[in-house]
């Protein structure tokens, strides 16, 4: 029997150099969005036993249709795709330095995803009705009006009475926010609601909480005993799933190229192994598995048929 999984976000259009060795002037264009990342890598992982659905608005622009066949071609659920003829897609290119460190220019204030919640097509009644787990982040409900927010948490709150398990990742960018205060309140009730956390030493700086250990027991005294993962850069993740504290190191990657989604490859090797009945540990080490993968190649998502080639972690 397979798990559903409905993940909620904004997806885009990426550009990037077309080589390493060419000028940012020619560029290729991909795909990438931190929910819709984790849920393609999520999908490859687990095969047969997901059935994952993409929520988000999209447009009828070019790119559009492209993230459509892409979704077709990973094996993945259009049903949650939402169309708004008045709006495009949101597109965002990256510039590497030498590091394979990355910085950001984006084209998304009219995005069709800002605007999902609004649309009767919204499938709410099939999130609360069918969904195992929903998945969600902090750029999902930056991107979203207040309005449009409560609306998702209604559904989420459907969700979770009928038994689905939610899991959040708050991915905290500031740009995005209408200030500090309002990211703040919205984290917090998405911790309160989330039975599945993932963060991050920096997403929790804005609660001023400085080391792992700290950021789970702070979640946990303020929310509740809940499954809570910690990422800190290279150093080691920790953990605290079933009432039990895990602590794991980083894989060293000596050749690192591009960084664009590795957090959100983290997240679902972790969740392939959570979904699958497996223990923390083994979720811990397949996370790690797949994101020091990612980093040794270009763009959010590697091409399919280099990942069945090249990533050697646990595949279903």
């Amino acid at each position: 029997m397979s798990v559903k999984v409905f993940a909620i976000g904004e997806a885009m259009a990426e550009l990037s150099a077309a080589n390493s060795e060419t000028s940012s002037s020619l560029l290729k264009a991909g795909y990438g969005g931190d929910v819709i990342n984790t849920l393609i890598h999520l999908n490859r992982l687990m095969g047969d036993t997901l059935e994952g659905t993409f929520v988000s608005g999209i447009g009828q622009d070019i790119f559009s249709d492209g993230f459509r066949d892409l979704l077709e071609k990973e094996g993945l659920s259009l049903d949650g795709l939402v169309t708004d003829e008045a709006r495009n897609i949101g597109l965002y290119a990256i510039k590497l330095d030498p590091d394979g460190e990355r910085s950001f220019t984006y084209w998304r204030d009219t995005s069709a995803a800002r605007t999902m919640l609004s649309h009767e097509e919204f499938p709410s009644k099939a999130i609360a009705a069918n969904a195992d787990m929903v998945y969600f982040s902090g750029i999902t409900l930056a991107i979203l009006s207040e309005e449009d927010r409560e609306a998702l948490f209604f559904t989420l709150e459907e969700a979770k009475s009928n038994g689905s398990k939610i899991a959040f990742d708050p991915n905290y960018r500031e740009r995005l926010w209408e200030n500090e205060e309002t990211a703040k309140r919205w984290i917090r009730r998405a911790y309160k609601l989330s039975h599945l956390i993932f963060t991050g030493t920096e997403d929790e700086r804005l609660f001023e909480s400085t080391t792992s250990e700290q950021i789970i027991e702070t979640i946990i005294k303020i929310h509740g005993e809940r499954d809570i993962v910690v990422t800190d850069g290279i150093n080691r993740v920790q953990a605290h799933v079933n009432g039990k504290n895990i602590s794991v190191p980083t894989i060293d990657v000596v050749s690192v190229v591009d960084t664009t989604g590795a957090g959100d490859a983290f997240n679902a090797g972790f969740l392939s192994v959570y979904l699958s009945g497996g223990t923390a540990e083994d979720a811990l080490a397949t996370a790690n598995q797949l994101a020091a993968y990612v980093v040794t190649i270009r763009g959010a998502i590697p091409r399919e048929e280099e990942f069945r080639v090249n990533y050697h972690g646990r595949v279903s």
